[in-house]
């Protein structure tokens, strides 16, 4: 056992080591690819609700997915691996969302011709779901009254609608909000996201562009066209970055970045990467909480490639995902996320041409120096009270 002394010099160690300015500094070494399942979803209908993987507040993933009639919550369990349960099912059940509420309990959305919402009970663990909307497409996340809100697509495609559970009685009473946006096939919602303001924002595309919405309580719900893409049905994803918001989306051949520029109070959009022989397929877009820093990941089709971006603080890199041979997977409908402990590097989940459901991370091995920097703070700590 170490002495006091020597953690105390391991903290001072720690606390002039050079702090990383960024979560992704070097090209990830992912771990082998960990099947969740073989449900044989259809990748496509997956990735149009915000995302389908999350981390709870421990840094423990959970994700949600959907066959041709049923719902499927996974969760990893220590010794176990990835364990699924069936948590509901109906007819056509499709675009799942999840996230975690404040109490580690993974709430999950999904529409049938009506938005379903689906809990844990705490008293035994089973799954709770109802029935709260008619309408399509649904995104889910919490806000700053850890209460849920969800965003989503009325059943004619015309209108965006948020409902929110104001006093815990499952959307006994709601806010419905409604915004007209281009009328078509191709309206949907990608990314819901609350900033510290509990101010709501929306990414959705139409049939022509990209839009972008913000609702708050006092000035009700505005909405904006960011870009026309050349390609209709580009699908956008949203994150925040110190209360403001970015957007990917593809457009053809292009993955592109939408960047809310406060000093000018307007967009900028920028060209990120490019296929040389194909489109590029929906992005997942999240944000390192550590740091602050987005990644992407998507599909390149040209290549078939799974590739992953991340700014590195100076510009934008950018490389393929590849398993534990160093060879490089064609993974259809990514979801990105960051566990709230900022490990440095994303993890996320992708099927295969098969509809098989994998899980890929790239954890460092050894902590980050703000981590080790709490760390020796609480060992001591802990020792003395002990």
């Amino acid at each position: 056992m170490k002495s006091y002394d020597t953690l105390i010099t391991m903290f001072f160690a720690a606390a002039v080591l050079p702090v990383t300015t960024h979560g992704i500094d070097m090209t990830p070494t992912w771990h082998p690819p960990e099947l969740v399942s073989s449900i044989h979803a259809d990748a496509a209908s997956q990735h149009r609700g915000q995302r389908i993987l999350a981390f709870d507040h421990y840094g423990n993933p959970g994700i949600v997915a959907t066959d041709s009639d049923t719902l499927y919550y996974a969760e990893r369990v220590p010794g176990l691996g990835w364990t699924m349960r069936v948590t509901v099912s109906g007819a056509t059940l499709s675009y799942p969302s999840l996230a975690f509420d404040y109490h580690e309990r993974p709430f999950l959305v999904v529409h049938d011709q009506f938005i379903g919402i689906g809990t844990l009970r705490p008293a035994n663990g089973d799954f709770y779901y109802e029935v709260v909307d008619d309408g399509l497409l649904p995104s889910i996340t919490f806000d700053a009254y850890e209460s849920p809100i969800v965003a989503f697509v009325t059943t004619d495609m015309a209108n965006l609608r948020i409902d929110t559970d104001k006093d815990g009685d499952w959307f006994e009473e709601r806010i419905i909000q409604d915004s007209i946006v281009t009328s078509g096939p191709s309206n949907y919602v990608s990314s819901v996201a609350v900033d510290s303001l509990n101010r709501v924002y929306m990414s959705f595309g139409t049939g022509n562009g990209i839009s972008y919405g913000l609702y708050t309580d006092a000035g009700g719900f505005h909405t904006t066209t960011l870009a026309a893409t050349a390609t209709p049905g580009g699908i956008p994803s949203l994150a925040l970055r110190d209360d403001s918001p970015i957007i990917a989306f593809n457009d053809g051949a292009d993955l592109k970045l939408a960047t809310w520029d406060m000093s000018t109070l307007s967009w900028s959009i920028n060209t990120l990467f490019t296929s040389v022989s194909g489109t590029i397929g929906a992005p997942s877009l999240a944000v390192d909480p550590s740091d602050g820093m987005p990644a992407i990941a998507f599909r390149d089709a040209g290549a078939g490639e799974l590739n992953l971006g991340w700014y590195d603080g100076d510009t934008w890199q950018f490389t393929p995902v590849t398993n534990e041979f160093g060879s490089t997977i064609d993974g259809f409908s990514p979801s990105l996320a960051f566990n709230d402990y900022g490990s440095g590097f994303a993890a996320l989940t992708y099927f295969d041409d098969a509809g098989n459901l994998y899980f890929i991370e790239d954890p460092p091995s050894i902590p980050e120096p703000a981590a080790l920097i709490l760390m020796c703070m609480t060992i001591p700590w802990l020792r003395r009270r002990q």
